[in-house]
């Protein structure tokens, strides 16, 4: 199974909406899917900082 990351930026109104439809994605492009949040934070800087490790081991894992 391959692993993609996404960022998504959306004001923090509207968190719970988008985490739930993300959840609700089954297949994009013909392609089925699972999209799961990882973190949410305030900035995208401190986000990517968050998820740097997480995206640094998956990386060795999958390799």
């Amino acid at each position: 199974m391959k692993e993609n990351y996404a960022i998504i930026r959306f004001s923090h109104e509207t968190k719970e909406v988008i985490i739930t439809a993300l959840t609700l994605v089954q297949e994009i492009n013909g392609k089925k899917v699972i999209l799961s949040p990882l973190k949410t934070s305030g900035t995208i800087k401190s986000l990517k900082k968050k998820i740097s490790h997480i995206i640094k081991k998956n990386k060795i894992i999958m390799n």
